[in-house]
């Protein structure tokens, strides 16, 4: 039986599962969480295509010429986010939801605000060049995604040890 976090598929022990895809960026789902692993795949996927609309942005008007995609982007990363700290260990002890609730999306507004403005600075330092931005906003999300979640860990361990 395949397992990814806490999703688990009966028969299927030879086929990858989708979100095997975030453990090999090392962006694995929590094995303990009740957050879905979809949701946590949902919310990267969307956090790396928002960074490629922040550096190419034609590129993604292609995709869809009718709708700027900006906004859904920033939301579905926002829910993600949001959800993905409430279902971490620090968070998860909170018994107060309203405080809960705050904390987590206030920490997924600064981290994604936070990586905008970094992408809108980094911008004018890559070359007008759309494969190379693409790049550079794929790695730059992974990179920042990464540090984000090591970052959590950490807390957690310190959380853990107390």
């Amino acid at each position: 039986m395949a397992t990814t976090g806490d999703v688990s598929f009966p028969g299927d022990a030879d086929k990858k599962h989708p979100c095997s895809f975030m453990d090999s960026l090392g962006l694995s789902c929590l094995k303990d969480s009740k957050m879905a692993c979809p949701i946590t795949m949902a919310s990267g996927a969307s956090y790396g295509l928002l960074a490629v609309n922040m550096f190419s942005p034609d590129l993604m008007h292609k995709v869809s010429p009718n709708r700027d995609l900006t906004n859904v982007l920033m939301g579905t990363t926002l829910v993600g986010g949001s959800l993905y700290l409430a279902s971490r260990p620090h968070l998860a002890a909170i018994k107060d939801k309203k405080q809960k609730i705050c904390f987590s999306v206030f920490g997924s507004t600064m981290f994604t605000l936070g990586s905008l403005l970094l992408w809108a600075m980094a911008r004018v330092l890559v070359p007008d060049n759309t494969p190379v931005r693409v790049v550079v906003a794929a790695g730059s999300s992974i990179v920042l995604l990464k540090t984000g979640v090591a970052y959590l860990d950490h807390i957690d361990a310190d959380k853990k040890s107390k």
